[in-house]
């Protein structure tokens, strides 16, 4: 595919899977080190971990295809991406029995390399909108602040938080907001005793201790107590 040089400096920044030389372990590995750093250097950390209802079947194929225009791919290549893509149809076997087939409008193959990297390019622009640290992996993604006191990560966390969920909706996707979930790292207060809450859509953003991040069960204090005794339950039978 002949793709312009800004797409070609830009694919690979910032989602992180389904890519040669990245994986869960090297994703949670970054985010954790950066995190430790920052609370090394007594900095506040605020996390926000969003949610997409079905993501990888919401896609919009047209806006896909506007998008892959707009980074320089060839009409051949939009062509040809267009008859993959479009006027897709299933339909469901058990046993003898077999359904009648249904048009698929919206999502993005999975289960080949090519649907992966559709879903790749579908949202690299997602780090520009969020102006955030950010860690992309699939349909999960890690935003944070860091700075110097909670008032400052706090505020700039809420503008993440709208950007984020605007993106979302203007791409045709579904931010789930009642699983949206913050997590603050060192204090949870400001310096006057304040909480800072978080509201999206007059949704109010839960703020949680541990946080389920890419499998792994992690706390605002580093340990891992939490996801070890998981795994030897589940060890255990």
């Amino acid at each position: 595919m002949q793709v312009s040089t800004a797409f070609q400096s830009n694919i690979y920044e910032k989602p992180l899977a389904y890519r040669k030389a990245h994986s869960c372990e090297t994703a949670l590995v970054n985010l954790v080190e950066e995190w430790k750093r920052a609370r090394d250097n007594r900095l506040s950390v605020a996390i926000l971990s969003t949610d997409m209802s079905k993501a990888f079947d919401s896609l919009h194929p047209p806006l896909l295809l506007s998008k892959l225009k707009a980074y320089g791919f060839q009409e051949g290549t939009i062509q040809l991406l267009n008859s993959y893509l479009c006027d897709r149809k299933y339909r469901v076997k058990i046993g003898s029995h077999t359904s009648s087939s249904t048009t698929i409008s919206r999502g993005c193959p999975q289960g080949s390399s090519l649907g992966a990297l559709m879903w790749n390019i579908f949202q690299m622009i997602f780090f520009v909108v969020v102006k955030s640290s950010l860690s992309m992996y699939g349909d999960d993604h890690q935003m944070f602040h860091v700075g110097n006191d909670q008032s400052t990560v706090a505020l700039e966390l809420r503008e993440t938080a709208r950007n984020a969920t605007n993106w979302y909706d203007s791409n045709l996707l579904a931010g789930n907001l009642k699983k949206y979930h913050i997590m603050n790292i060192g204090d949870s207060e400001d310096k006057n005793g304040v909480i800072h809450k978080i509201c999206v859509n007059n949704e109010e953003i839960k703020t949680i201790d541990k946080l389920e991040l890419l499998g792994v069960i992690l706390d605002s204090n580093f340990n891992f107590t939490d996801h070890i005794s998981l795994i030897c339950k589940s060890a255990k039978g």
